[in-house]
């Protein structure tokens, strides 16, 4: 459950990221946007694959690159290594 919930159900006073404090913990925050997770998918995407990696909602992002044919096709591996770095 991410703050955003939490807050919406009135279990927390915010729902800011504790990581970063300026964005809205959302589901696609933490796992991907944040600075601190930015940091971790820009190391292993490829810089000619990352506008696409970084334009879909969240539901889309998860079962695409899950998907190891979608994205990342030169890397036959793409869904494992994307699973484990999540």
């Amino acid at each position: 459950m991410t703050n955003e919930v939490r807050w919406r159900r009135r279990i927390t006073a915010n729902p800011f990221y504790s990581h970063c404090l300026t964005d809205v913990e959302t589901t696609i925050h933490a796992l991907r946007d944040c600075l601190r997770a930015r940091g971790v998918w820009d190391r292993i995407v490829r810089a000619g694959e990352r506008e696409a990696f970084y334009s879909h909602n969240w539901y889309t992002w998860l079962v695409n690159n899950l998907r190891s044919n979608h994205m990342n096709s030169s890397r036959k591996d793409w869904a494992i290594e994307f699973g484990v770095a999540l």
